[in-house]
């Protein structure tokens, strides 16, 4: 990746930017915007995704369509695939406005499929635009993620990236928020495991620990069932969470202890993070 985008810009990148550029899709997205504005400033793949879309509503704009535009082209598009659960959509439900769909596809935003469909250049652009129109009922409407997720029946791997990019944005302009979203969602009984898990693994990437998402996991350690499921994505590996258990004196605890689960499980996490 170095060499990719140059030592000058390398070097100041930390560990979790570098991480976020890791993944070949965040890293094209990179380039293409440092080839147009210089190396763009991000924290995290959320970030850098919003900064993909404001490039791109640019050069719409310079195009002659205007965000009002743009915003009433991609909503049946976006009501469609959101609602069927789909990554394309008929195109005719856009072929009335022909020019602003040429303009999408040149800035290479949507393409044509073989069988007249019209699909993102990649499916993360969509669950971006979900995400944040989600946030917005949320905020505007008091909607919340649980009724938008629905039944079990509906919540399938379609919705994984959607949430997950909803509840780092909800993280970023709301921690109250994001901290009682994911509280229901871990505690409801009508949410599938996979999404709870995906909570998990966001939740124990945190470079910082808030004292109430700690205080809470804290908890969770307590409970039998809870502490088999949190322990490998919250904590392990997460010098942070490590960090926080040392802190509030659990760690001790556990090493001091004469149960051999407890001790194993203390040298276990401490290992992860041994080189950090």
């Amino acid at each position: 990746m170095k060499d990719v985008i140059g030592p000058d810009a390398f070097v100041p990148l930390n560990g979790h930017q570098k991480r976020v550029l890791s993944c070949p899709h965040n890293l094209a997205i990179w380039l293409e915007i440092k080839k147009e504005e210089g190396a763009p400033s991000f924290r995290t793949a959320t970030e850098l995704m919003r900064q993909f879309w404001k490039n791109r509503r640019q050069h719409l704009n310079k195009a002659g369509i205007s965000n009002p535009q743009s915003n009433a082209f991609l909503e049946p598009l976006i009501n469609y695939m959101e609602c069927q659960g789909k990554i394309s959509a008929p195109a005719t439900i856009v072929e009335k406005t022909p020019d602003v769909l040429d303009a999408f596809i040149s800035f290479g935003i949507l393409q044509r499929s073989a069988k007249h469909n019209i699909n993102f250049c990649h499916q993360r652009y969509l669950d971006h635009l979900i995400a944040e129109r989600l946030l917005r009922n949320i905020f505007q409407e008091s909607d919340s993620v649980l009724s938008w997720l629905g039944k079990k029946g509906n919540q399938s791997l379609f919705r994984r990236e959607q949430l997950r990019q909803a509840l780092a944005m909800l993280s970023e302009e709301s921690p109250t928020d994001f901290f009682n979203t994911t509280r229901k969602l871990l505690e409801s009984k009508a949410v599938r495991f996979h999404l709870k898990h995906l909570v998990l693994e966001l939740i124990g990437q945190f470079d910082v620990v808030a004292d109430d998402i700690g205080e809470y996991f804290l908890e969770l350690l307590n409970k039998p069932y809870w502490r088999e499921h949190v322990q490998q994505p919250v904590f392990w590996r997460h010098h942070p969470w490590v960090s926080y258990l040392l802190n509030a004196g659990l760690i001790s605890k556990w090493l001091e202890s004469d149960g051999v689960r407890e001790i194993n499980s203390a040298l276990w996490l401490l290992h992860s993070v041994a080189e950090d």
